[in-house]
């Protein structure tokens, strides 16, 4: 499924300053300026090789915005962003999931340029049911051979994200270049994504309610933001019919 829509910048992802800083500095510099990072291998290798990741993997807790910035990553290099969901994968293609992997990386590889988004990795750390493991058993086969031979394109990268790291294959592991870690947001954060969902808020109740918020992700606190602007607008409507 290629995303398309709206542009998306940094901005859109409050606080998380050292991880945009990471993203900038191994993959939006890379597929910007390829030519750069090759150029500066040349001079420093006895044998110039390729010094720009070909996969990263993000990792985090459930909404702390990894597709968020997977699609940011899009919009800022201006590639496609090929989103491929592994667990639906699996569910719902049982059979031909390993084949259509297959069809994904070959589909993209035509592309001038382009990013693959790996969704729900953790999805291959496997499952009790017999039929299931061989199903993932074969994806992760295909997934390993296609992160092998996919050099792809100076302007080419596959990006996957996780939950639960420390369940991955260690061979899986091994393919990605570099490993970003998306935290918790501390409570500066949390106050800053309640900016976005709640700018008529002063700085000072939004600090107070971030702090009564602690272990909540960016998506938890926009769920709770759409919760009370339901019980607002539910408010408004009732006092307008009476």
């Amino acid at each position: 499924e290629a995303l398309s829509g709206n542009i998306l910048t940094f901005d859109h992802i409050a606080g998380y300053n050292n991880v945009k800083q990471e993203i900038l500095e191994s993959i939006v510099m890379p597929i910007l300026s390829p030519n750069t990072f090759d150029e500066v291998s040349k001079l420093t290798r006895k044998f110039p090789s390729r010094n720009r990741p070909r996969a990263i993997l993000f990792e985090g807790d459930p909404g702390v915005g990894k597709t968020t910035m997977a699609k940011v990553v899009a919009c800022l290099c201006k590639i496609p962003m090929v989103y491929v969901p592994i667990e639906s994968i699996l569910s719902k293609y049982y059979g031909e999931s390993s084949q259509n992997l297959a069809y994904v990386f070959d589909a993209a590889a035509l592309f001038p340029s382009a990013l693959i988004f790996l969704d729900e990795i953790d999805s291959l750390a496997g499952s009790r049911e017999e039929g299931i493991v061989e199903a993932t058993r074969k994806l992760l086969s295909v997934l390993l051979r296609k992160l092998d031979g996919f050099e792809g394109k100076p302007r080419t990268l596959t990006l996957g994200a996780t939950n639960r790291k420390q369940d991955l294959d260690k061979a899986l592991l091994s393919r990605f270049d570099k490993s970003i870690y998306f935290p918790l947001p501390d409570m500066r954060e949390r106050a800053a994504i309640l900016e976005n969902y709640a700018f008529h808020l002063n700085e000072e109740h939004r600090i107070t309610i971030s702090s009564l918020l602690e272990g909540y992700s960016g998506r938890n606190m926009k769920d709770f933001c759409d919760f009370v602007e339901r019980k607002w607008a539910s408010a408004i409507i009732e006092r307008g019919v009476d």
